[in-house]
C-alpha cells in the first residue's frame, strides 16, 4: 500500500537535496509554476 504525506516548505531546494543526497529517496517530479506562486516536488523511497 502506497502512503503520502503533503509538506509546506520555505526551501523546496534544500528539501530536495535533504531527501535525495541523505535519504536516497529519488526525485519524482518538480514543478514550479511562478505565476501561482505554488511549487509542487515529489519524492520516492528507492524501493
Amino acid at each position: 500500500m502506497k502512503q503520502s504525506i503533503d509538506l509546506l516548505l520555505e526551501d523546496y531546494d534544500e528539501a530536495i537535496r535533504s531527501f535525495t543526497q541523505i535519504l536516497d529517496f529519488k526525485l519524482l517530479q518538480n514543478i514550479h509554476k511562478p505565476e501561482q506562486n505554488e511549487r509542487w516536488v515529489t519524492v520516492s523511497p528507492q524501493n
